[in-house]
């Protein structure tokens, strides 16, 4: 299935990344798709590979470039957050990999047209079974697993910390009697919530 998806959407993307590698003056990089990717938005892999020269009989080190986007991600979401996660990933190339997440790599990222370098705007990733919720704009995400660390929402302004935008988790409870109650469905009439939930989701886009 990820095979045939990559065909429908590698034309456009593809176009998107290329355009954006010329403005930037950045090499080429080429656009896949994964669902494996389950705590990222987007990747950037560069790596070296020996090629050999036909003309000048040599072999040399050649950088590849590429951008691996979670699939999940491309399917819930609009096309404004999906660029903001490409020029995020381009913006790794264009700092250095030495310049990761710092002061220099969200310099580039502004450059590049993200007014947010560490995050996106409007985000609806998956289903997820923790829901957060900021105590002042009230803005809610949702993730697989629980915040190791405190976030901030994006109303607070600026990159930093903010322990008074902190999001805050307002399903715990509502976690436990839900997987309860998943058990006994599963139980007693076989069928997978989760699955109906994904699939009532997606038909509601």
């Amino acid at each position: 299935m990820t095979a045939n998806l990559n065909n429908i959407f590698l034309e456009n993307y593809q176009g998107i990344v290329d355009k954006l590698c010329e403005e930037h003056n950045l090499p080429h990089h080429d656009v896949f798709f994964s669902y494996r990717l389950s705590r990222v938005l987007g990747r950037v892999c560069m790596t070296k590979t020996k090629t050999f020269i036909v003309a000048t009989g040599e072999t040399k080190n050649v950088m590849t470039y590429k951008i691996i986007l979670n699939l999940k991600f491309i399917a819930l979401n609009n096309f404004d957050a999906i660029l903001e996660v490409i020029r995020h990933e381009l913006a790794h190339t264009k700092a250095g990999a030495k310049n990761n997440h710092n002061a220099i790599f969200k310099k580039v990222c502004r450059e590049m047209g993200n007014t947010n370098p560490m995050g996106v705007t409007t985000l609806h990733t998956s289903i997820g079974k923790y829901v957060y919720e900021c105590p002042v704009c009230g803005k809610t995400i949702t993730r697989s697993k629980s915040l190791r660390r405190p976030h901030s929402c994006l109303c607070a302004g600026g990159d930093r910390y903010n322990d008074k935008y902190r999001f805050v988790c307002i399903n715990k409870l509502i976690n436990t009697y839900l997987k309860q109650f998943k058990k006994y469905v599963k139980k007693k009439y076989n069928v997978n919530l989760n699955e109906v939930f994904t699939i009532t989701k997606l038909r509601n886009l």
